[in-house]
């Protein structure tokens, strides 16, 4: 790195830099697609994968927010070397086949560190901002059923929350008058 000032005539003074890149290492297993299955609305299903942070540091992750599936937890830090049980439940609100990716974002803080050049540990002189280091998607599938219905009933009738009048509704809505 070169470092001037913006005065002139000030000699440039040149500063070797070294530094080592470390990769985030961190997995979710089963790395599959997770078919939560079918429930009916008001109802969840749920299945559990594990988040390991294979680095010599501890990371923070986010998992992004979907419609119909739950992340328990859903936003953490994991120690070195750690795992960490993730549970996904699917818990529809609505009638329908769902199939999402489900974001993870592994976040970090980029540091500048000195390079000792003995046994000492290194020191940090300098501190980034906290940035997505990596992003896993995660496929996520589930169906929302209609069980226990009659024949007569319609679906149009299920989404609105109507249900058909009969004659027993008619006359208990009739109050005997006070005459």
């Amino acid at each position: 790195a070169v470092v001037s000032t913006q005065s002139t005539g000030t000699p440039l003074v040149e500063v070797g830099v070294t530094g080592k890149a470390v990769g985030v290492d961190v997995t979710v297993s089963p790395n599959i697609l997770h078919n939560l299955g079918s429930c009916e609305v008001g109802s969840t299903t749920s299945t559990t994968i594990l988040l390991a942070n294979n680095n010599t540091s501890p990371l923070q992750f986010n998992f992004s927010k979907i419609a119909h599936f739950t992340i328990s937890p859903s936003s953490g830090r994991i120690g070195a070397g750690e795992e960490m049980p993730i549970e996904i439940s699917f818990c529809p609100s609505q009638f329908g086949s769902f199939s999402k990716k489900i974001q993870l974002d592994i976040l970090g803080i980029g540091n500048f560190i000195t390079d000792t050049n003995d046994d000492a540990e290194p020191k940090v002189i300098a501190q980034g901002k906290l940035k997505v280091l990596k992003r896993i998607n995660i496929q996520v599938k589930g169906v929302c059923k209609v069980s226990n219905l009659n024949k007569h009933t319609k679906l149009e009738d299920i989404k609105t929350g109507a249900r058909k009048q009969t004659k027993f509704d008619m006359y208990s809505s009739i109050r005997p008058s006070n005459d």
